[in-house]
Order: structure tokens, then C-alpha cells, then sequence
């Protein structure tokens, strides 16, 4: 019930209300943290850990979002571009440590959320297990992955990552078997002082896995959602430069807050949030995947894609958004544990860690226009040889499921609804 946990109902997982993926436009950020925190106490039965570190584990994992911005992803990665004092790092431990916080001009003494003092630092700091208090500062750390036991909240294969795939996959329909779930927790294993995988239990995350690839095919080549995204990154830059808004403050703004203020008449970004809320998305003139590294590199800095945008807009004289989306090992992941066998428990042995499925380093371009958005893209080959002079690749390629995006090409789970239909 603390305010920084209660804002995150009015932050969308899917960083974007997605117009034709209505299955996840809405799940939101404290309903996957609610799960987490189910998971962890599951875990934490299974490890058989001690009451204080059951405590500490939940509560990182029920708050390990409570830092993130508006739009989730999305707008995360413009205040890392465009406001360098902006830290997600930061302001989880300025939640956890009950730091003042007038030089960020908020009001009240503590940071507030909502107008109301945020409580998640003197709940934790008054909760006693076993005649010991626990410490905020202990669950910040774990949070960010810097603890042993932190690993199981971030690191590249974590609890987190085990509900928002799942969760999401539930919700657009994809199919899967739910006690998966549970197998995978059940592979944890306490080997020592050391959390470790049963190597038996490696099937279930590879079907995990499996299920991530599927979902990630669905979401990445969408070009109605990546228009979406693009549009709320385009309007929030020109809002920083601006000086409407800054990540240092603003991060704590719900996704509702930031669409109602930069959609007043008096915001540069006022056309963009109103065509966004109309659903009157910007035009994609190309859309395009890439994996040459040397490329990839150029077009993830800023001052590149600037580079193409004037260049398109001196060739096609019409205003040019260059985006993209990186898909970088989404279909494999590294199990950053010691993964063991029956013996090893026996003998109280560990082994190396081990990466599942196989390594994808591709990059997707959207080369977007303020024109009304359209299915055909009559400017894709001056996108195309623009981005291969400049970027210097060595080809540039379309998704092969591109023309089906928006539509499923996945296994659906059969529901009433269909059988009726």
C-alpha cells in the first residue's frame, strides 16, 4: 500500500498501450511486481533460506520496479540520452535510504510519490525478524544485483525475467504449459553458501525460453507498436530540450501524468501525444533488420541517426524519426549460476555456468515520417541506400514477418471465445 509501490498500477509492462496487441496494452508494472514477489516467496521456501533473507528477497522483489519512469523502457532510455542526471541506480537507493531530497526540488522533507511521503524505507527500517532490523540499503543492493542473493532479482536470467515473459505470454494468448513456471523455480538449489541450478531442471528454462523467442517475434516486428514507441521517444526528447520536463525529477510521473502533461496546447510535444492518443500514428517509411556489429554501434549513437535523419529529409523534404530496437540475445541467455548434477550435490561440487540457445546480435531499424501512417512504403528504397552509405553495412533486410505483424503466426491457446466464433 506505500505510494511507490501503488504508482506502479499506472505503469504498463509493455512500456507502450499497444494498440493491436491488446492483450498486454494493460498489464501493469505492480501486477507483474505482485507476481515476483509470489515467485520469490516460493523460492524462498525452496532454499529453505532463513527468515530475514525470505524478507529481504520478497521485499526487493516487490519493489524492484518502483524506480522506473513513465512508459517504462521506452522513456527510460531518452532521459540516459538526453538528461545526464538522470540514474536509475540512483533513485532506487534514494527510495531505499530515506534521502532527503531538496535539490531535486521536490516538495516535503522525503521524496514523495503522489504528494505523500514515500514508506517503503521506514516499513523496512521497522520490520524486526528474529531481534534483527532489517536494512533498506541491504534491499537496494539486492535490487541492482549486487549480492549473491541479488542475482535472483537481476542478472541475466532472474525472477524477473521469469514472470514478465510468462505473464505476457499469458496475456496475449501464446501457449504454454503454466507449471513450467513452478519446474523452474524447483531448480534452484542451495549448494553451500551458493544458490545453484539443477542441470536437470535446465529443460524447463530452455521451454522458458523457447516461449521468450515466440512472444519477442511478436513484439519486435510490430510496426504499429514500434510507431507508438517511436512517438512517445520523439515527443519526450522535445519536451527535454525543452525544459518541460527532466529525468531527474519527472521520472516519478505515472504514464497517465506524462501523456495528460505533454498533451496541453502550450507543449512542443502537443501534436505528437494528441495523434497518439488518436491513435493516428507516425508513418513508417522503412523498416528494416541489420546484424553487422560495426553498424549496430554507429546507429545507437545519436549523433548517426541525426546524421540519416537530415539526410532523408534533404532527399524526400519531409520531417524524418529514425528508431530502432535491439535484439540482442533475446533468443538465448546465459544461466549465471553454477548449474549442477545430482553427484555435484552429493559431493558438494560445483560447475561452470552455461548459456542456453544460440547467440542473435540483430538490430531493427524504423525510419518513420509525421506523415499519416501507412502499410505501403513508397520511400523504403532511399531509406535503404541511405542507411547502407552511412552506416557503412554490408546489407540491410526486411522481416520476413513483416507483412504479417500485428497478426499471430504463433500457437494461440484455444478459448470459448473462438470455439463460440
Amino acid at each position: 500500500m506505500t505510494p511507490e509501490v501503488q504508482r506502479l498500477r499506472d505503469i504498463r509492462l509493455s512500456n507502450v498501450n499497444s494498440l493491436f496487441l491488446t492483450g498486454i496494452a494493460n498489464i501493469s508494472r505492480f501486477e507483474h511486481s505482485l507476481g515476483m514477489a509470489i515467485l520469490a516467496d516460493r523460492l524462498s521456501n525452496r532454499l529453505k533460506l532463513g527468515d530475514i533473507e525470505k524478507h529481504y528477497l520478497i521485499a526487493a522483489s516487490m519493489l524492484h520496479d518502483a524506480a522506473t519512469p513513465p512508459f517504462g523502457h521506452t522513456v527510460e532510455y531518452i532521459f540516459q540520452q538526453t538528461a545526464p542526471d538522470y540514474s536509475h541506480d540512483r533513485n532506487i537507493k534514494k527510495i531505499l535510504s530515506g534521502e532527503e531530497s531538496y535539490e531535486d526540488g521536490i516538495i516535503g522533507q522525503y521524496t514523495q510519490t503522489f504528494g505523500k511521503e514515500q514508506k517503503a524505507f521506514r516499513i523496512i527500517s521497522s520490520k524486526k525478524i528474529a531481534n534483527s532490523s532489517l536494512d533498506p540499503k541491504i534491499v537496494a543492493k539486492l535490487i541492482l544485483g549486487e549480492t549473491d542473493l541479488g542475482k535472483l532479482i537481476k542478472s541475466d536470467f532472474d525472477l524477473d525475467n521469469i514472470d514478465n515473459i510468462y505473464r505476457m505470454a499469458y496475456h496475449m494468448g501464446i501457449d504454454f504449459d503454466i507449471s513450467n513456471i513452478y519446474s523452474i523455480i524447483d531448480g534452484y538449489f542451495l549448494l553451500g553458501n551458493q544458490i545453484a541450478y539443477l542441470e536437470n531442471n535446465v529443460q524447463y528454462l530452455k521451454k522458458w525460453l523457447e516461449t521468450r523467442r515466440q512472444l519477442y517475434s511478436e513484439l519486435m516486428p510490430n510496426q504499429f507498436d514500434f510507431s507508438a514507441k517511436t512517438m512517445i521517444s520523439y515527443g519526450v526528447t522535445k519536451a527535454i530540450e525543452a525544459g518541460e520536463i527532466n529525468g531527474r525529477q519527472d521520472w516519478q510521473l505515472t504514464d497517465t501524468e506524462l501523456l495528460w502533461r505533454l498533451s496541453q496546447k502550450e507543449s512542443v510535444a502537443f501534436d505528437t501525444f494528441t495523434r497518439l492518443k488518436r491513435g493516428e500514428l507516425f508513418c513508417i517509411e522503412s523498416m528494416v533488420w541489420i546484424d553487422d556489429e560495426k553498424a549496430i554501434d554507429k546507429i545507437k549513437t545519436l549523433q548517426k541517426r541525426r546524421e540519416i535523419e537530415k539526410r532523408l529529409e534533404t532527399e524526400l523534404g519531409i520531417e524524418i524519426i529514425v528508431n530502432f530496437i535491439h535484439d540482442n540475445d533475446k533468443s538465448s541467455r546465459k544461466i549465471d549460476l553454477a548449474v549442477i548434477t545430482d553427484n555435484d550435490v552429493i559431493n558438494q561440487k560445483s560447475s561452470k555456468n552455461i548459456t542456453i540457445g544460440g547467440h542473435v546480435n540483430e538490430l531493427l531499424i524504423g525510419i518513420f515520417s509525421k506523415a499519416k501512417f501507412k502499410e505501403s512504403f513508397k520511400r523504403e528504397q532511399n531509406c535503404k541506400n541511405v542507411l547502407l552509405e552511412i552506416l557503412g553495412a554490408h546489407e540491410v533486410t526486411n522481416p520476413q514477418y513483416l507483412k504479417n505483424a500485428g497478426s499471430s503466426h504463433v500457437v494461440r491457446k484455444q478459448t470459448g471465445l473462438d470455439i463460440f466464433l
